[in-house]
């Protein structure tokens, strides 16, 4: 008998075999916990997970691979787009390998953002004092979500806010945290995280324009770092957002392949 040897990403892999495997497995479960607490569907198989709310929903309509796309791509991308026919919402999906082109699927480019990983138990950075204020409440996490929606944004989920991705279900669930900085009396700083599977993920962060280079963000990092302990933290951070982590000890890893499909629009 041929032995098999261990990629890294079987079902039977430990979960602690890699940094790597921890966040995938702690994105994953991101992606369901936010998207049923909403009333979403989530399906995993032994090729990808995915979830759809059915609705522009931020990032949440997402597929995550959990394994290179191989000889049978064709089978597992049919499948995930099988999974996404009806409803409405831009679909993501996201891979840590390099994918081949899906352009003649329909699916557009969007970039190759880098995924950055902090030992755990490095003492915490120094950073300037800020007032952070704990999403703890209904009427906060309505804040945390407009802003996260207008901040990146997300202008097709505008008609639903809130409740358009975010439950007092994923609210009160205890892996979750989500924290505001207001500038002025206006909400300007959400960020998150997600604690899972021996990791701590940078789930959101965005700040308003007029209200960067305040030390805003730097706060909420420290707060994030904070929660994680011994663990180690880290997640996916775009080019404007990787040099402020690498300041804070976050070291670059690899960069994952995302690409985006568009449905049609409710009634079109």
């Amino acid at each position: 008998m041929e032995e098999v040897l261990e990629t890294g990403f079987e079902r039977t892999t430990p979960v602690g075999d890699s940094v790597a495997r921890r966040f995938l497995l702690n994105h994953v479960d991101y992606m369901e916990a936010v998207a049923t607490g909403v009333g979403g569907r989530s399906s995993r198989t032994a090729d990808f997970a995915a979830t759809d709310v059915g609705t522009p929903a931020c990032i949440y309509n997402s597929a995550t691979l959990l394994r290179p796309l191989e000889a049978d791509a064709d089978r597992v991308l049919s499948e995930i787009e099988a999974f996404y026919k009806g409803g409405s919402g831009t679909v993501f999906l996201w891979s840590c390998w390099p994918t081949p082109d899906l352009r003649g699927r329909g699916w557009h480019l969007q970039g190759h953002p880098t995924f950055m990983v902090r030992a755990g138990g490095l003492p915490l950075p120094d950073v300037a004092p800020v007032e952070t204020v704990r999403v703890d409440d209904l009427e906060r996490l309505a804040v945390w979500e407009r802003l996260i929606a207008e901040g990146y944004p997300f202008p097709d989920t505008a008609e639903r806010l809130p409740g358009a991705y975010m439950s007092e279900t994923f609210l009160r669930d205890p892996r979750t945290r989500m924290w505001l900085v207001y500038d002025e009396g206006v909400a300007a700083t959400a960020a998150s995280s997600f604690t899972a599977h021996g990791f701590v993920q940078f789930s959101f962060g965005v700040t308003r324009p007029q209200a960067r280079r305040r030390g805003h963000w730097a706060a909420l990092v420290r707060e994030r770092l904070a929660l994680a302990g011994g663990l180690p933290s880290g997640g996916i951070f775009s080019d404007d957002s990787r040099p402020g982590a690498e300041r804070y000890g976050f070291l670059p890893m690899f960069r994952f392949t995302l690409w985006s499909m568009d449905r049609p629009q409710e009634g079109a």
